[in-house]
Protein backbone atom coordinates (compact mmCIF):
# COMPACT_ATOMS: atom_id res chain seq x y z
CA UNK A 1 0.00 0.00 0.00
CA UNK A 2 1.56 3.57 -0.77
CA UNK A 3 2.05 5.99 1.97
CA UNK A 4 0.31 8.40 3.19
CA UNK A 5 2.76 11.51 2.06
CA UNK A 6 6.05 11.50 1.15
CA UNK A 7 8.19 14.78 0.43
CA UNK A 8 11.34 14.91 -1.22
CA UNK A 9 14.04 16.94 -0.59
CA UNK A 10 15.13 20.28 -2.19
CA UNK A 11 18.42 22.36 -1.72
CA UNK A 12 17.94 26.39 -2.84
CA UNK A 13 18.84 26.21 -6.57
CA UNK A 14 22.09 28.62 -7.05
CA UNK A 15 20.44 29.50 -9.71
CA UNK A 16 16.60 31.42 -9.98
CA UNK A 17 16.44 31.95 -13.48
CA UNK A 18 14.33 30.35 -16.33
CA UNK A 19 12.70 26.93 -14.59
CA UNK A 20 15.28 24.43 -16.53
CA UNK A 21 18.08 25.85 -14.24
CA UNK A 22 15.98 26.71 -10.85
CA UNK A 23 14.40 23.35 -11.09
CA UNK A 24 17.41 21.02 -11.94
CA UNK A 25 19.66 22.96 -9.71
CA UNK A 26 17.41 22.37 -6.39
CA UNK A 27 17.77 18.83 -7.10
CA UNK A 28 21.11 18.33 -8.48
CA UNK A 29 23.02 21.12 -5.63
CA UNK A 30 21.81 18.02 -3.12
CA UNK A 31 24.69 16.30 -5.07
CA UNK A 32 28.23 16.98 -3.61
CA UNK A 33 29.83 17.73 -6.70
CA UNK A 34 27.73 19.93 -8.09
CA UNK A 35 29.39 23.28 -6.84
CA UNK A 36 32.57 21.85 -9.14
CA UNK A 37 29.78 21.55 -11.52
CA UNK A 38 28.41 24.57 -11.96
CA UNK A 39 31.07 26.29 -11.78
CA UNK A 40 32.98 24.77 -14.64
CA UNK A 41 29.71 25.20 -16.90
CA UNK A 42 27.92 28.64 -15.86
CA UNK A 43 30.18 30.51 -18.02
CA UNK A 44 28.92 31.76 -21.33
CA UNK A 45 25.64 33.52 -21.90
CA UNK A 46 24.00 33.90 -25.44
CA UNK A 47 21.36 36.04 -26.87
CA UNK A 48 19.02 35.68 -29.91
CA UNK A 49 20.13 37.64 -32.39
CA UNK A 50 16.02 38.99 -32.36
CA UNK A 51 14.25 39.16 -29.43
CA UNK A 52 11.25 39.05 -31.46
CA UNK A 53 12.59 35.69 -32.45
CA UNK A 54 9.19 33.48 -31.32
CA UNK A 55 11.88 30.09 -32.27
CA UNK A 56 13.58 30.22 -28.46
CA UNK A 57 11.99 30.02 -25.19
CA UNK A 58 14.64 32.21 -23.66
CA UNK A 59 16.10 35.18 -25.88
CA UNK A 60 19.13 35.74 -23.30
CA UNK A 61 20.27 33.11 -21.27
CA UNK A 62 23.47 30.76 -20.17
CA UNK A 63 24.98 28.54 -22.76
CA UNK A 64 25.43 25.18 -21.41
CA UNK A 65 24.92 21.28 -21.53
CA UNK A 66 21.90 20.58 -20.13
CA UNK A 67 22.34 17.92 -17.33
CA UNK A 68 19.37 16.12 -18.13
CA UNK A 69 20.11 15.07 -21.31
CA UNK A 70 23.92 13.94 -20.58
CA UNK A 71 25.08 10.93 -18.24
CA UNK A 72 25.64 13.30 -15.71
CA UNK A 73 25.63 13.80 -12.19
CA UNK A 74 21.78 13.99 -12.77
CA UNK A 75 20.06 10.63 -13.30
CA UNK A 76 17.20 11.70 -15.82
CA UNK A 77 14.43 9.47 -17.86
CA UNK A 78 12.25 10.74 -20.52
CA UNK A 79 8.27 10.06 -21.42
CA UNK A 80 6.24 11.58 -23.42
CA UNK A 81 3.03 13.13 -22.97
CA UNK A 82 1.07 10.74 -24.92
CA UNK A 83 2.70 7.34 -23.72
CA UNK A 84 2.08 8.72 -20.17
CA UNK A 85 -2.24 9.41 -21.08
CA UNK A 86 -2.05 6.56 -23.23
CA UNK A 87 -0.65 4.41 -20.24
CA UNK A 88 -1.78 6.03 -16.98
CA UNK A 89 -4.32 8.49 -18.26
CA UNK A 90 -7.12 6.94 -15.91
CA UNK A 91 -4.96 6.62 -12.73
CA UNK A 92 -2.24 9.65 -13.31
CA UNK A 93 -2.14 10.91 -10.31
CA UNK A 94 -1.08 7.31 -8.79
CA UNK A 95 1.50 7.22 -11.65
CA UNK A 96 2.89 10.80 -10.29
CA UNK A 97 2.30 9.39 -6.26
CA UNK A 98 4.55 5.76 -7.36
CA UNK A 99 6.97 7.58 -9.36
CA UNK A 100 7.39 9.91 -6.03
CA UNK A 101 7.70 6.66 -3.81
CA UNK A 102 10.71 5.42 -6.12
CA UNK A 103 12.43 8.40 -5.52
CA UNK A 104 11.96 10.54 -8.30
CA UNK A 105 11.04 14.58 -9.02
CA UNK A 106 9.06 14.75 -11.64
CA UNK A 107 10.04 17.82 -14.09
CA UNK A 108 7.00 18.28 -16.73
CA UNK A 109 4.60 21.32 -18.46
CA UNK A 110 1.70 22.19 -17.22
CA UNK A 111 -1.22 25.05 -18.24
CA UNK A 112 -0.80 27.55 -15.48
CA UNK A 113 -4.49 28.68 -15.92
CA UNK A 114 -5.48 25.60 -13.48
CA UNK A 115 -2.25 26.12 -11.28
CA UNK A 116 -2.70 28.69 -8.29
CA UNK A 117 -0.18 31.51 -7.36
CA UNK A 118 1.44 31.89 -10.64
CA UNK A 119 0.05 35.15 -13.27
CA UNK A 120 -1.49 33.18 -15.90
CA UNK A 121 -3.99 31.64 -12.99
CA UNK A 122 -7.65 31.76 -14.04
CA UNK A 123 -6.75 34.40 -16.75
CA UNK A 124 -5.22 32.65 -19.81
CA UNK A 125 -3.46 29.36 -21.49
CA UNK A 126 -0.08 29.43 -20.60
CA UNK A 127 2.26 26.12 -21.01
CA UNK A 128 4.97 27.10 -18.38
CA UNK A 129 7.16 24.11 -16.40
CA UNK A 130 6.55 22.75 -12.79
CA UNK A 131 8.19 20.38 -10.41
CA UNK A 132 6.38 18.00 -8.80
CA UNK A 133 8.31 16.52 -5.35
CA UNK A 134 5.58 15.24 -2.54
CA UNK A 135 2.02 14.30 -2.25
CA UNK A 136 -0.22 13.93 0.62
CA UNK A 137 -3.08 11.30 0.27
CA UNK A 138 -5.19 12.68 2.97
CA UNK A 139 -5.18 16.53 1.42
CA UNK A 140 -5.30 15.02 -1.84
CA UNK A 141 -2.48 17.64 -2.50
CA UNK A 142 0.74 17.40 -4.33
CA UNK A 143 3.86 19.51 -3.42
CA UNK A 144 4.82 21.56 -6.56
CA UNK A 145 8.15 23.99 -7.03
CA UNK A 146 6.84 26.51 -9.89
CA UNK A 147 7.11 30.46 -10.41
CA UNK A 148 4.65 32.43 -8.45
CA UNK A 149 3.51 36.16 -9.59
CA UNK A 150 4.57 38.77 -6.66
CA UNK A 151 2.94 38.11 -3.65
CA UNK A 152 2.19 34.59 -4.73
CA UNK A 153 3.09 31.99 -1.30
CA UNK A 154 6.65 32.31 -0.31
CA UNK A 155 7.65 34.54 -2.62
CA UNK A 156 9.31 37.08 -1.21
CA UNK A 157 7.68 39.45 -3.67
CA UNK A 158 8.98 39.25 -7.49
CA UNK A 159 8.68 36.10 -10.00
CA UNK A 160 10.71 33.74 -8.42
CA UNK A 161 10.81 29.84 -8.07
CA UNK A 162 8.78 29.16 -5.19
CA UNK A 163 7.33 25.36 -3.33
CA UNK A 164 3.79 25.20 -2.70
CA UNK A 165 0.62 22.66 -2.82
CA UNK A 166 -1.90 22.22 -5.44
CA UNK A 167 -5.03 19.84 -5.25
CA UNK A 168 -4.77 16.63 -7.24
CA UNK A 169 -7.28 18.09 -9.26
CA UNK A 170 -6.04 21.05 -10.27
CA UNK A 171 -2.23 19.81 -11.31
CA UNK A 172 -4.59 16.84 -13.44
CA UNK A 173 -6.56 19.49 -15.59
CA UNK A 174 -3.06 21.62 -15.38
CA UNK A 175 -1.25 18.85 -17.27
CA UNK A 176 -4.30 17.35 -19.18
CA UNK A 177 -4.84 20.51 -20.90
CA UNK A 178 -2.15 21.09 -22.70
CA UNK A 179 -2.55 21.43 -26.70
CA UNK A 180 -1.17 18.29 -28.33
CA UNK A 181 2.21 18.75 -29.94
CA UNK A 182 4.59 16.31 -31.40
CA UNK A 183 6.72 14.27 -29.18
CA UNK A 184 9.79 15.77 -29.45
CA UNK A 185 8.36 19.42 -28.73
CA UNK A 186 9.56 20.59 -25.02
CA UNK A 187 6.04 20.43 -23.72
CA UNK A 188 5.35 17.18 -24.41
CA UNK A 189 8.07 15.60 -21.99
CA UNK A 190 7.79 14.35 -19.10
CA UNK A 191 11.18 13.84 -17.25
CA UNK A 192 12.03 11.44 -13.92
CA UNK A 193 15.10 12.69 -11.93
CA UNK A 194 17.40 11.74 -9.55
CA UNK A 195 20.44 12.74 -7.98
CA UNK A 196 23.07 10.32 -9.53
CA UNK A 197 25.48 9.63 -6.62
CA UNK A 198 27.48 6.88 -8.67
CA UNK A 199 29.04 9.89 -10.46
CA UNK A 200 31.62 12.56 -9.46
CA UNK A 201 32.56 15.84 -11.55
CA UNK A 202 36.01 17.52 -10.74
CA UNK A 203 36.59 21.39 -11.26
CA UNK A 204 37.69 21.64 -14.46
CA UNK A 205 40.59 24.34 -14.95
CA UNK A 206 41.00 23.56 -18.74
CA UNK A 207 36.84 23.78 -19.63
CA UNK A 208 36.71 26.93 -17.63
CA UNK A 209 39.71 28.50 -19.46
CA UNK A 210 38.08 27.62 -23.00
CA UNK A 211 34.57 28.90 -21.88
CA UNK A 212 35.96 32.02 -20.72
CA UNK A 213 37.93 32.46 -23.89
CA UNK A 214 34.53 31.92 -25.83
CA UNK A 215 32.73 34.35 -24.11
CA UNK A 216 36.42 37.10 -24.00
CA UNK A 217 35.88 36.61 -27.86
CA UNK A 218 32.11 36.29 -28.23
CA UNK A 219 32.94 32.79 -30.27
CA UNK A 220 29.87 30.13 -30.98
CA UNK A 221 30.59 27.81 -28.17
CA UNK A 222 28.29 25.50 -30.42
CA UNK A 223 30.76 24.80 -32.39
CA UNK A 224 32.32 22.79 -29.98
CA UNK A 225 29.42 20.63 -29.85
CA UNK A 226 29.19 19.56 -33.27
CA UNK A 227 28.94 15.62 -32.39
CA UNK A 228 25.62 16.28 -30.64
CA UNK A 229 23.92 18.79 -33.02
CA UNK A 230 25.11 21.04 -35.92
CA UNK A 231 26.50 24.79 -34.27
CA UNK A 232 23.62 27.26 -33.90
CA UNK A 233 24.15 30.35 -35.47
CA UNK A 234 20.27 32.59 -34.17
CA UNK A 235 22.76 33.73 -31.26
CA UNK A 236 25.22 36.05 -30.40
CA UNK A 237 27.90 34.87 -27.25
CA UNK A 238 29.27 35.60 -24.93
CA UNK A 239 30.90 39.51 -25.02
CA UNK A 240 28.98 40.62 -28.28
Amino acid sequence: MSNETKILTLAEPMINGYPKHAIQLSILCQHESALSWILSNYIQVRCTKSIDNKKYSSWFDFYFIDPKYTDSLLYSEMLSRNTILAFHGKKFIDFIIECINQGYYIYTSVNEFYIPNTRSYQKRYFPHAILIFGYNRKENTIDVGAFVDKGGVRSGGGHKFSRFKVTFSEFENAYKSIETMNNDHYLNRLYLLKVNTTKKYQFDVFWVKELLSDYLNSKNTSERLRGFYNPNNDFFYGMQ
